[in-house]
């Protein structure tokens, strides 16, 4: 129980410190088939980073009473009341930054033009038709891309898919594991 402890303590100190938030450059791809404006670009990246860094925080604290949650389970006897308040604390930050994460997105759109947010459209429209795409690979009535970079990160990273043949053009769809099905715009930025 000692190591859980120091271990979840020296989680807590990491997760702290702010200036640890991934701060990725705005995609290249995206800046160009978009065809942002540097102003633009500052904005978003501005508002997704003031939210980032006020979800921190705020998952922070979610952390914190999950930790009074696992110290009060443990007392005996249990004190329903004490549990149900922080249990109740919990749901209303996650709720806080769901819809915090809500209000994010029509944000940024806001930011782009008319001609911008067609485009935009155009894209979410491609982006659910990715998961067939790559099932029709699967069963080979589309081709697939001879150095997909995709199969060969799935085969280092996943340990259940190195067994099967070694990565070429003829076998690189054959990989069903590597396929992506169902709704995946959750994780879209």
């Amino acid at each position: 129980m000692r190591y859980v402890w120091i271990a979840l303590c020296a989680a807590a100190s990491v997760w702290g410190q702010v200036g640890l938030i991934p701060a990725f450059g705005f995609p290249e791809q995206l800046r160009t088939y978009l065809a942002l404006t540097a102003d633009q670009v500052a904005k978003i990246e501005a508002q997704n980073d003031a939210f980032a860094r006020w979800s921190a925080e705020r998952s922070q604290r979610m952390f914190a009473v999950q930790m009074e949650i696992a110290i009060e389970t443990a007392r005996s006897p249990l004190d329903p009341a004490a549990l149900g308040v922080r249990y109740a604390e919990v749901e209303a930050i996650r709720r806080e930054i769901a819809e915090r994460e809500k209000e994010l997105l029509p944000a940024n759109v806001a930011v782009l033009t008319p001609a911008q947010v067609t485009k935009l459209k155009a894209l979410e429209e491609a982006m659910k038709l990715v998961s067939t795409g790559t099932a029709a690979q699967t069963v080979r009535l589309l081709p697939c891309e001879a150095s997909s970079y995709a199969t060969f990160v799935l085969r280092s990273v996943v340990p259940a898919l190195r067994p099967f043949p070694t990565y070429s053009p003829s076998t690189a769809c054959g990989v069903t594991a590597g396929s992506r099905s169902g709704d995946f715009s959750f994780l879209l930025p």
